[in-house]
């Protein structure tokens, strides 16, 4: 009888080990069509918009998809920052991944581009409430204030 408890302890363990280690999607991020019509399909669920909305929102997610690009994946695709090799013989390059380093990023482009995001959600949201009723528009900003 301890032998089959032991037995079944053991199963459970591995295979709650293979069932961590998941998916992945790959190391390319999605396509920037696949991420709109993803994005669309949730709001459409979400705020129960009709066909007229759906049609103006998958252009507008377009738009926007490719206004801000892929999202950085940081170290999901083995892009790391070794701080222990920064005397590396290859100085633009990292010892480890061989990918290049980034470049250091000064405070006034760093800010400069946080006022282009900014600006960018702005106009995409301006757009959203032209596409959007008033009851939707407001689901939509306090379900994204709850997200900060």
């Amino acid at each position: 009888m301890k032998k089959i408890g032991f037995l079944m302890i053991a199963l459970l363990c591995s295979g709650s080990m293979v069932m961590a280690q998941g998916t992945r999607r790959g190391d390319r991020p999605a396509d920037p069509k696949v991420r709109a019509e993803c994005m669309t399909e949730r709001m459409v669920k979400e705020y129960a918009l009709n066909e007229a909305q759906q049609k103006q929102l998958l252009e507008v997610n377009q738009a926007w998809v490719e206004k801000t690009g892929t999202r950085r994946q940081g170290t999901k695709q083995g892009i790391r920052r070794d701080k222990r090799n920064r005397n590396c013989p290859l100085n633009d390059t990292c010892c480890i991944t061989g990918q290049k380093k980034r470049a250091e990023v000064s405070p006034e482009s760093r800010e400069q581009r946080r006022l282009e995001r900014t600006a960018a959600r702005e106009a995409y949201d301006a757009q959203l409430q032209k596409i959007l009723t008033k009851s939707q528009y407001e689901a939509y900003a306090k379900k994204r204030a709850g997200r900060k």
